[in-house]
Parts: C-alpha cells; structure tokens; sequence
C-alpha cells in the first residue's frame, strides 16, 4: 500500500486512476490536473510514489517537472501517456522514472507498473544505505546502475534497462570504477558482497 499523488489532466482518466488505486488499497493523496497544482502540492505532501502525465497544462509539461522532481524531491514517479513515439523515449531517458505506462491501459498493467515501481524504489533505498554505509557516493543514475551491474548485467542489458545509450552507460560505468576503486565487473561484483 503506498501514498500516491496523481497528476493527470484529463478529469476522466485521473478518476479512472483514483478507483483502481484505491481498489488496491493505495492511498490516493490528491490529484492535480496542471503543473501548477503540481508544483503547490509537492509543497505541502509528500507521496511515496507519482502517477505521472506527460501531456500537461501549465507552463511546464511532465517531462519537465519530472526533471523538477528529479532535483528537488526524488519522489519515485511512472510516467502515464498515450505517446510511445521515438522522440518522446529520448525525452524520458533523461529522467528517473520507475515506470511507463502507454494510454490505454488496463487495471492490471496499472497495478503491476505501481508495484514494478515501488518495489524498485524500495530496492534503490536499501542499496543507497548500503553504499553510504560503504562510504561511497554516487548519482541515483549512478547508483541504478550499480544496481543493475552488481545483479551481473552486461553493459547492454543496462542500456536497454535505463533506457540510455550504450555510449552514456560505459561513461557511467567508468565514474563507477574509479569511485568505488575496482577496474573490473568482477571486482565490482567482489566488492559489492564483500
């Protein structure tokens, strides 16, 4: 069960939205309809995850107050859109999303993508806990990877996992390194469990 902020625009699908959440015991917190309300409730709750349109009114679409929460909260969000064009992935892979939902969906592709997302999101806590505890400090970007490379991912798995090309992924994985102080993914993987 978790506290959810929905912000969609379009009455309808935000209701729509509401009851399934609420069929699976989530907690809906609010709903906002543009950016601006967004904005106004950020200030005042704190969600542990975000339904997400990409599609806004307000001055700022969802990919920008995506980036907007990326820097100033780092609550988990899903992005909700009835866009899958080629432009439109390049725009999210500069974002953190847990998750991707393509309009229409159905109850269950909702459902799954919630518990997808927080289940990430609960990973991603622990796993930063463990390197503050190591002592090291990375970027979330950085720290996904970690994840996804100590699980014993190639470097094309991580690409297609976070969405970035493989050319950003090797520059990730090579602040990585040195960070930690390991040259290798077996080294990585070593250290990761020692």
């Amino acid at each position: 069960m978790a506290d959810i902020l929905i912000i969609e625009d379009e009455l309808l699908i935000s209701e729509d939205i509401r009851e399934i959440c609420n069929l699976a015991n989530h907690k809906v917190l609010d709903v906002a309809y543009t950016s601006g309300q967004a904005l106004l409730l950020l200030k005042q709750i704190r969600p542990e995850l975000i339904l997400l349109d990409i599609n806004l009114g307000g001055e700022i679409d969802g990919i920008e107050l995506a980036q907007y929460i990326d820097q100033n909260y780092g609550i988990p969000y899903i992005f909700i859109t009835s866009f899958s064009d080629a432009s439109t992935l390049d725009k999210i892979k500069k974002c953190n999303s847990v998750g991707y939902i393509v309009k229409p969906f159905s109850q269950e592709q909702l459902l799954s993508s919630i518990t997808l997302g927080l289940n990430a999101t609960s990973k991603h806590s622990s796993f930063s806990q463990k390197l503050t505890i190591k002592g090291i400090s990375l970027s979330d970007r950085e720290t996904e990877i970690l994840r996804l490379l100590v699980m014993g991912q190639t470097r094309e798995q991580v690409t297609q996992n976070v969405f970035l090309s493989i050319n950003t992924v090797k520059y990730h994985i090579k602040n990585i390194y040195k960070k930690i102080g390991v040259s290798t993914q077996v080294e990585l993987i070593t250290w990761w469990n020692m």
